[in-house]
């Protein structure tokens, strides 16, 4: 099944490296810091962790992926390039 021009493929889907594994019982029983967050931080606030696309976005975002398909451009192909927002 071809879901893609190239395939049902990730750029992010790579083997384990084995040597970097631990075990359940070498992880912290508690993690603390400044990058730490608890559900209480973002259920009452998703404008932290969501985004909603404008009209213009979603323009954008059609046309681009409609190029790369009439343009035979794999998934896999498609990078970010000179563009700064």
């Amino acid at each position: 099944m071809n879901i893609f021009p190239d395939g049902i493929r990730t750029s992010g889907q790579h083997e384990p490296v084995y040597k970097l594994l631990k075990s359940f019982e070498e992880f912290p029983e508690h993690i603390s810091g400044s990058t730490v967050w608890t559900k209480d931080d973002f259920v009452n606030n998703p404008e932290k962790w969501t985004h909603r696309f404008t009209v213009e976005e979603l323009e954008e975002l059609g046309a681009t992926s409609d190029k790369f398909i009439a343009d035979g451009i794999p998934l896999v192909g498609i990078t970010r390039v000179g563009r700064n927002r």
